[in-house]
């Protein structure tokens, strides 16, 4: 049905704006005020009729929200880059330690069911892979992040094994 397609569309654009306006935002701050939300994620729904944008606001701040709050890496990982291009596809975001050690963050917006979809395991394979490739001695893995649901959120290894990000050291502990 005509209807439930412009959803999904809308819904997987809706998913791309907060990649979006998280990378924007992390470029600048690790601790974005509700103010900054707001304008990042007004910035990012320009393309929006003026009504549309309201409606899709709300989600796209709520969402790049929990990533601040629940999901950022460690204080002593610097942001290093979105949408890079690892030869199999965009990773979402790229982090860098002192050590020039690299994380990939891989951001899922919808139901965290999709952490464990068959594509979205290909999909991490692949840029396990390559970034194993591109940093050999540095990459330490992906982190398959869920924005609803932040304690569903895993570490991925290099040799594909997953580890509940909670319980790894590349999540923030801040209170």
């Amino acid at each position: 049905m005509f209807h439930d397609d412009e959803e999904l569309a809308r819904s997987g654009q809706v998913g791309v704006l907060v990649h979006a306006t998280i990378g924007a935002l992390a470029a600048r701050t690790r601790c974005p005020s509700p103010t900054d939300l707001r304008g990042a994620a007004d910035r990012a729904l320009g393309s929006f009729a003026p009504i549309e944008a309201r409606a899709h606001r709300q989600n796209v701040a709520s969402l790049s929200g929990s990533y601040f709050w629940h999901l950022l890496p460690p204080a002593t990982w610097i942001f290093a880059g979105t949408e890079l291009d690892v030869g199999v596809g965009r990773v979402d975001l790229v982090w860098r330690d002192s050590g020039d050690r690299v994380l990939i963050d891989e951001i899922k917006t919808g139901s965290p069911r999709e952490l464990g979809l068959a594509r979205t395991a290909a999909q991490v394979r692949r840029y396990l892979d390559c970034a194993t490739q591109l940093w050999p001695d540095r990459f330490i893995g992906v982190r398959l992040l869920s924005l609803a649901e932040p304690h569903r959120s895993v570490l991925v290894r290099p040799d594909g094994s997953r580890v509940p990000l909670h319980r790894s050291p590349y999540l923030s502990t801040k209170k």
